[in-house]
């Protein structure tokens, strides 16, 4: 597999410098938007867990299969991207467990350059702050805590399935642990002046950042009842974390 990825990273960078990518040769071998959802759909199905497909942003070159493996509907994910409101997340939830909820996820990295796939162990927390003063929407901190593999014992039963359903496609999965290394003989300097780490291949294949890190946004309530805002206990911990 890794003379694959070797191969492709030739071809991707011929000058070997991460900052230099001939975008041409990739334009129809990565992962498809259309490829992606009905990938989300089938390992849905097959992990019988929620998916949710994210296109990546600008600064990305891979979209993204969120798979809920512990937690509850509605989820963290679905607040963060819009899909339900932050008010209507609350309110379903549980006595008490409105602030401070975690969650954990499989996060599928799919590349748009190449028809490779990578999984990663992502946690997920809400915090929620205040309302007091009852003059704007209630808010939260979503915060996104991501590694460089799938290490939690716990999820090697879903990871086993995601990989067979991987492998019944023409997306090919990498082992992340084979990937989190700088590639021999390429030139990252930029990479490491943009984001002061050294650039791994998964950064030369899957995204810009740091493949581990902590990640943090703010999300607020749309909702209303009648002319007043809904109030929402004062939550902990409710910074923002640049990502490292």
């Amino acid at each position: 597999m890794m003379a694959e990825v070797n191969e492709t990273l030739d071809s991707l960078y011929p000058s070997k410098r991460w900052h230099e990518r001939a975008d041409h040769l990739a334009t129809t071998s990565g992962v498809s938007e259309e490829e992606g959802r009905q990938l989300a759909q089938a390992l849905s199905q097959k992990l019988k867990a929620f998916a949710l497909y994210k296109p990546g942003s600008p600064e990305d070159f891979s979209d993204y299969i969120y798979i809920l493996c512990f937690g509850r509907q509605p989820s963290i994910l679905e607040v963060r991207e819009g899909v339900i409101d932050l008010a209507e997340f609350i309110a379903q939830a549980p006595d008490g467990e409105g602030s401070g909820v975690k969650e954990l996820y499989l996060r599928v990295a799919l590349s748009s350059l190449c028809p490779f796939a990578a999984v990663q162990e992502v946690r997920m927390s809400l915090s929620l702050w205040g309302n007091e003063l009852g003059d704007c929407a209630p808010g939260a901190v979503v915060e996104e805590q991501a590694r460089a593999g799938v290490f939690d014992p716990i999820l090697l039963a879903r990871y086993q399935k995601l990989v067979a359903v991987l492998a019944e496609t023409n997306i090919r999965n990498i082992d992340f642990g084979e990937i989190n290394e700088a590639p021999e003989g390429f030139d990252g300097s930029a990479h490491e002046e943009m984001f002061g780490v050294k650039a791994t291949v998964a950064n030369y294949l899957f995204f810009a950042g740091p493949t581990a890190g902590i990640s943090a946004e703010s999300v607020q309530a749309q909702t209303t009842e009648g002319n007043q805002s809904v109030t929402f206990p004062k939550a902990f911990g409710a910074e923002f974390v640049a990502l490292v």
